[in-house]
């Protein structure tokens, strides 16, 4: 992904789309959370159920780093990492004025990312993604 549009901020939460669409909620505890409960009622919400969306649950750690969870669409669960909700993540906190960094450290359940941006007129551009590629699964249908 090079370029994304302002996120749309709304209170608590944020909405952006980052090659698919991510609702980014602000957070003050995400390991107490029930991510299943909180993500479903957010991505079968009379908003988003037809289209669905990625629901993300943004605590942050300091002005550099944060921590992530998200139910993705589709996979209709918690999934260990999503880089397109890491990249929604940082540049809603971005957006929201929570930090002044462009380049940002995400911790999620699959390791840990670094999301680096340009800050734009209307959006960002230059957005790089950066971290560990693993195989996890193999199968046969």
């Amino acid at each position: 992904m090079s370029d994304a549009a302002w996120p749309e901020l709304l209170g608590d939460h944020a909405v952006v789309n980052t090659g698919s669409p991510h609702f980014v909620r602000f957070c003050a505890d995400i390991r107490g959370l029930d991510l299943d409960r909180e993500g479903k009622s957010v991505r079968w919400s009379p908003a988003y159920a037809r289209e669905g969306i990625n629901v993300n649950f943004l605590l942050p750690l300091d002005e550099k780093s944060l921590a992530l969870r998200t139910y993705e669409r589709g996979v209709e669960a918690e999934t260990l990492s999503c880089g397109t909700g890491a990249t929604a993540a940082a540049l809603s906190y971005f957006a929201a004025g929570k930090t002044t960094a462009t380049e940002l450290s995400v911790r999620t359940e699959g390791g840990d990312l670094m999301i680096r941006f340009e800050p734009v007129p209307g959006g960002f551009r230059n957005i790089r993604l950066c971290g560990p590629a693993t195989f996890v699964f193999e199968g046969d249908i």
